[in-house]
């Protein structure tokens, strides 16, 4: 009986291999193929650089986005400018390309139509490290921690915010844990949420672009949230569909509609 489940188990694992050396075989194809993906973002073989002082401020002109493939475009013909010292936000429903908007500030798609110019400069004129080296991103959902500044230097950068849960929470995973240990812990959304928030700080960025950055965070830490932003002195671009939170935090609100900027609004006319 030994031998026979022996030979029958050899059998069995015999017809593994012919089950997964071909799915092998397609996923082994498919990851060179993404290996061998000619990336549509480069950078200018003339690369310009930030003026300094790098004020942050971004400015779409007549700008117009169709993703690839697509038989009619996203965003239509948008204009506006966010300056710094003030949150300009983008209000609309769900599919109306408020994320596009943000992705294409960092530059993760090109304009169709149109430029958007980031403290003077038109952002395919400048290289995508430099260009993103200004610009603190916060995508909807934080799943990986970007690597950036050393706990010190972001406690440092942090300290004259004088947010003292994030204070303490920073403390907590960034000295009293060892550092190497920290991908190790289960953080929960809001903890990455203000964690990024003070890597961003920390980066010296003068541009935050972020995208619902509230989803995840309970009323004292969107309270937080809140104070940290309004002592930024730098330019936010912000998408959220929390109407309290663009309220209280906004200084421009606009509003998008089928990927056009339909009405705009100041804070004291939503008040």
């Amino acid at each position: 009986m030994q031998y026979a489940i022996q030979v029958v188990m050899s059998f069995f694992m015999l017809s593994i291999m012919f089950i997964v050396l071909p799915r092998a075989s397609v996923s082994g194809a498919r990851i060179a193929d993404v290996l061998e993906t000619e990336p549509s973002i480069r950078d200018p073989q003339q690369p310009q650089r930030f003026a300094e002082p790098f004020d942050g401020t971004v400015e779409f002109r007549r700008v117009s986005f169709r993703y690839p493939g697509a038989e009619a475009d996203v965003l239509h013909d948008l204009d506006f400018v966010a300056r710094p010292g003030q949150m300009t936000a983008f209000i609309g429903s769900t599919g109306s390309g408020k994320s596009t908007l943000i992705n294409l500030i960092p530059r993760f798609y090109d304009v169709t139509e149109g430029a958007i110019l980031v403290n003077g400069i038109d952002i395919r004129e400048v290289t995508q490290h430099d260009l993103r080296a200004k610009i603190g991103y916060m995508p909807q959902q934080q799943e990986n921690l970007p690597p950036g500044k050393t706990p010190i230097e972001i406690i440092q950068a942090i300290a004259p915010m004088n947010q003292s849960e994030v204070h303490h929470f920073l403390h907590y995973f960034l000295f009293e844990q060892e550092q190497a240990r920290l991908p190790n812990h289960c953080l929960s959304f809001g903890q990455r949420a203000r964690l990024l928030l003070a890597k961003l700080v920390a980066s010296g960025a003068n541009c935050l672009v972020l995208d619902e950055p509230v989803n995840h965070l309970d009323i004292p830490s969107r309270e937080q949230f809140e104070r940290a932003l309004e002592m930024f002195k730098g330019t936010v671009v912000v998408v959220a569909h929390d109407r309290a939170f663009i309220q209280r935090t906004a200084d421009i609100i606009w509003k998008l509609n089928d990927g056009a900027l339909s009405i705009s609004y100041l804070k004291n006319i939503l008040q």
